[in-house]
């Protein structure tokens, strides 16, 4: 399972019935290697995730950083996003 959509998933209006919008969270890759060694990944899995990363990156324009802040304050910033605003 990859978890970042290829551009196909992106595409306007496939498969989807309501607006749909994508974020990554995201850390440095040197981060995203000790979070992932703590956890007990191996060499390849490691690589697959470090691979997965850059392609976010590529791919979503919307990124929030999970290395720069609590997780408390990155938790209020996924839910400042992630929370529809009326229209003005």
């Amino acid at each position: 399972m990859r978890p970042t959509p290829s551009a196909g998933d992106l595409t306007a209006g496939l498969n989807w019935t309501e607006p749909t919008f994508w974020a990554t969270l995201d850390c440095a890759d040197d981060e995203r290697v000790r979070r992932l060694a703590v956890r007990g990944w191996d060499d390849e899995a490691v690589a697959n995730a470090l691979a997965d990363a850059t392609a976010a990156r590529d791919l979503l324009p919307t990124v929030i950083r999970s290395d720069e802040a609590a997780p408390s304050t990155v938790a209020d910033r996924i839910l400042a996003w992630a929370t529809p605003t009326p229209h003005r």
